[in-house]
């Protein structure tokens, strides 16, 4: 039987993790909330609720496998509470492509180096 796995993880270091994560989803949130604005109104009195709503969906990507549509389903529903839905969808699919787009950029600057 193998001995277990010992952790030595501290609490200020947990706080630090968690710290690290609000200000990612933060920072998430805004830069989506300039995303809706370039598409419709969206008064900023709401940029609480774009960071909540673009928090929301990129943690619920976890639970499906490889988020397959979930992003997008969970934006579509969400931001629909707060715009037209056809804007929502659009928004949702600008949000796909702005992601992915992303996601390449970090793997060729990961392949030069």
């Amino acid at each position: 039987k193998q001995k277990p796995i010992e952790l030595n993880i501290k609490y200020r270091d947990i706080l630090l993790i968690l710290l690290l994560w609000c200000g990612l989803w933060t920072l998430t949130g805004v830069t989506y909330y300039f995303l809706v604005v370039s598409v419709h109104s969206f008064p900023v009195s709401w940029l609480p609720v774009s960071i909540g709503i673009f928090s929301i969906a990129g943690v619920s990507q976890f639970l499906t496998p490889s988020g397959i549509g979930v992003l997008e389903g969970v934006l579509t529903v969400l931001l629909s509470l707060y715009l037209p839905v056809h804007i929502a969808i659009l928004i949702a699919l600008l949000a796909r492509v702005w992601k992915t787009v992303a996601e390449l950029t970090c793997v060729a600057i990961t392949v030069k180096f």
